[in-house]
């Protein structure tokens, strides 16, 4: 784009992920207590609630683990009496001016492969300026009482390349270069640490990290999937996961993204898949909600200095799809200067755009065998139609190397 253009930023908004979800939904039973305390200004109450599933319609080995994990919780939620929590306790002086409350969710997490992962949720207020949270994991091998550890899973010999494989997986989910420091996704530190609540499932291991354990509680929870057939090699036989590991493969890439641009302006959706050999194809639709000046669909490779790797095969309703290599004087509207762009971009224009017209662009992308992990930048900017009315929209935005608002995806070749 030329330095001369007064431009409004449309940027894209990927979903964070939140807390992962329990595959099965099971009809709960709950159990609640409640005591109030009052005084001359207030009154303050706390409440102990503890909710579980039923499991008489379960298989023998599924219900035994969730009766183990439910029996346990029942005294506990015994043992906690909402009288005693207030004892000490002015209503008028509680920090917050909520009620207190404890509650622990059991859930079946997941079954896959004889494994069975139980989540117990626990939700804690009891003063101060918010909620605090965490979601354990609990994952039994068939007939056992004691739920795995990474160490039953990976010796201590491989611990180092176990660590290595699911720290480049990690960064994938978080779409992170392998070079950036991981405080670039708000880790408190630069150490990679793995979470110690895991599952089994169907897809690969699940580790899942609480508030505060490795970023700040406004991020909430962070996980990812660590597939079977990236740890062929390292797990060893009397491993309880051998046989899953051993008979796992790699599927072609299919990528599936339909993503809402910020402020409901429109949306865009990504597909990237595997074609012959190692070559992908990467395309991309385009619809926004309102009428344009222009539109630039732009795709940034940090990885590319020069277009080699890249091929446009397409585009539809939009005027013409131009190169940028590492090098090419780009404009920054932020900013308000111009730079050499460090690394590749591929850039799809629309000149007077008409609501809801559908626009589409693709390209092929050949990487070279050195690389094993593939990191694409995806960007929508526009100017309005009336060029004096200019906003610029960065909801959830993420700063790429250029200095561009934009969102990263990262796949695994």
């Amino acid at each position: 784009m030329k330095k001369s253009l007064l431009i409004i930023a449309v940027v894209t908004s990927f979903t964070i992920a939140q807390m992962p979800k329990a595959q099965y939904q099971l009809k709960m039973k709950t159990l609640s207590k409640e005591f109030c305390k009052r005084d001359a200004k207030s009154t303050l109450c706390d409440r102990v609630i503890l909710k579980y599933p039923k499991t008489d319609i379960l298989k023998d080995n599924i219900s035994k683990v969730l009766e183990y994990e439910i029996d346990k919780a029942k005294k506990l939620y015994d043992k906690n009496s909402p009288q005693e929590n207030l004892a000490d306790i002015e209503p008028s002086d509680s920090i917050g001016g909520m009620d207190w409350e404890e509650r622990l969710d059991i859930k079946l997490f997941d079954y896959a492969y004889n494994f069975v992962t139980v989540s117990l949720f626990n939700y804690s207020y009891t003063g101060g300026a918010h909620p605090n949270s965490s979601l354990g994991l609990n994952t039994y091998k068939p007939d056992t009482k004691e739920p795995l550890k990474l160490k039953d899973i990976i010796s201590q010999d491989n611990n180092s390349k176990f660590m290595h494989i699911a720290k480049k997986y990690y960064y994938i989910s978080e779409g992170l270069l392998p070079n950036e420091p991981l405080t670039k996704a708000d880790w408190f530190d630069n150490q990679f640490t793995l979470s110690k609540n895991f599952a089994i499932t169907d897809k690969g291991i699940l580790f899942s990290y609480s508030p505060y354990e490795i970023k700040p509680y406004a991020d909430g929870y962070t996980y990812f999937v660590l597939p079977y057939y990236a740890l062929k090699g390292i797990i060893s036989e009397d491993s309880p996961i051998y046989n899953i590991v051993k008979h796992s493969f790699k599927k072609p890439i299919k990528i599936e993204k339909k993503v809402n641009l910020s402020n409901n302006r429109g949306e865009m959706e990504i597909s990237i898949n595997s074609v012959k050999q190692n070559r992908l194809q990467l395309d991309i639709s385009l619809e926004l909600y309102q009428d344009y000046r222009d539109i630039w669909l732009s795709v940034g490779f940090p990885q590319f200095r020069r277009a080699r790797y890249v091929k446009s095969i397409g585009f539809e309703y939009f005027n013409d799809v131009q190169e940028y290599p590492a090098g090419s004087r780009i404009y920054n509207n932020t900013t308000k200067r111009a730079f050499n762009s460090f690394y590749l971009m591929e850039e799809a224009h629309r000149h007077y755009y008409r609501a809801y017209n559908k626009l589409f662009a693709s390209w092929i992308i050949n990487p070279p065998k050195s690389l094993d992990v593939l990191c694409m930048e995806f960007r929508v900017t526009a100017r309005d139609i009336k060029i004096k009315n200019l906003t610029e929209d960065i909801n959830n935005a993420f700063l790429d190397q250029q200095g561009f608002t934009s969102n990263r995806v990262c796949i695994d070749l």
